[in-house]
């Protein structure tokens, strides 16, 4: 299995176009996967901030593509923006893929509202977000705090989705980010999305419940 992930601003036309590209290039390959994610302005700072400290790429431009190498402990390799991966799909897989403005606008706006309804990692549907902020957790903690939130016989009520954002002064970015990939491979119902922020107004940010580590 290769494994590709997608991701760029809301109310990017190049992120809808590269997502569509993919979408091509997944029906003609079964043995290929994209994960893609939408993110508001205020998080995309965060996001390349992560990708600047965590895997050294200065990445601004929406979106940003890259191969996850799954046998490699979470290593990855950049792709680009959205022209790069165009590049990328005609000349490793002989596909092309040229919508028209108007499909693209429709693509856009579409993308909008799923976004303003909820869209993240995954589609949570109708479901709500309960967000989760974590101060200054050492790693052994933290792993076990986010296993007891989604555990079966956890406090949360069904039908309620959780986004848990992490904060640490000076983190292991790679031990974090193994960690985080290790527990969405778990697939857990009640767990929408987990990050890491870069500082600690974005890990407050909408914050319905803080859980501050001493």
């Amino acid at each position: 299995m290769v494994r590709f992930d997608i991701v760029g601003l809301n109310d990017c036309p190049w992120f809808a176009k590269a997502v569509k590209l993919a979408d091509e290039i997944a029906g003609a390959n079964p043995r290929v996967e994209f994960h893609h994610e939408m993110l508001d302005k205020f998080n995309w700072h965060d996001f390349c901030d992560k990708m600047k400290h965590l895997r050294g790429w200065d990445v601004r431009k929406s979106p940003v593509i890259y191969e996850v190498l799954v046998e490699s402990n979470g290593k990855a390799l950049l792709i680009g923006d959205c022209n790069d991966f165009c590049d990328f799909a005609a000349m490793y897989f002989d596909i092309f893929y040229d919508p028209t403005t108007t499909a693209l606008q429709g693509m856009t706006i579409t993308n909008k509202t799923r976004f303003g309804h909820g869209f993240g990692g995954h589609d949570r549907g109708d479901a709500a977000v309960f967000n989760i902020s974590i101060v200054n957790p050492p790693l052994k903690l933290l792993e076990l705090l986010i296993a007891q939130l989604i555990s079966p016989i956890s406090m949360i009520p069904p039908g309620v989705l959780l986004h848990i954002k992490v904060f640490q002064p000076n983190p292991d970015h790679r031990e974090m980010e193994g960690l985080f990939m290790e527990i969405m491979d778990m697939v857990s119902p009640s767990l929408f999305k987990i990050s890491l922020c870069s500082t600690l107004v974005l890990c407050l940010y909408h914050c319905h419940l803080l859980i501050l580590v001493e």
